[in-house]
């Protein structure tokens, strides 16, 4: 059972892992050039971009995983999850840029 589960949600619970270390990197560390590219200057208030970033990168965390709970439970459940997952984070993460840049 938990072979079958790991090997449908593979993918989803990496993608969670990632997410979530860059989320602790830009907590913590507030480290932000991961995020901005090299040609962009720093962000007019970086402690506040920094709090903000990390709480999108949490949330993508959290989708992320629940997006493979899902997947096992309903593969069409799990496809609508990630459409949606994708819409809002690009929302907040334009809201974001929006507002620092």
């Amino acid at each position: 059972m938990l072979q079958q589960v790991i090997s449908q949600s593979i993918i989803p619970i990496l993608i969670g892992v990632v997410f979530l270390f860059f989320a602790i990197r830009v907590l913590v560390f507030k480290d932000t050039w991961m995020m901005r590219g090299r040609n962009k200057p720093e962000p007019k208030d970086k402690e506040g971009f920094c709090k903000e970033a990390g709480m999108i990168l949490l949330f993508s965390s959290v989708a992320a995983f629940a997006v493979a709970v899902l997947e096992v439970i309903d593969p069409f459940a799990g496809f609508t999850a990630i459409i949606l997952w994708a819409i809002v984070m690009t929302s907040l993460w334009k809201k974001i840029n929006d507002k620092y840049y």
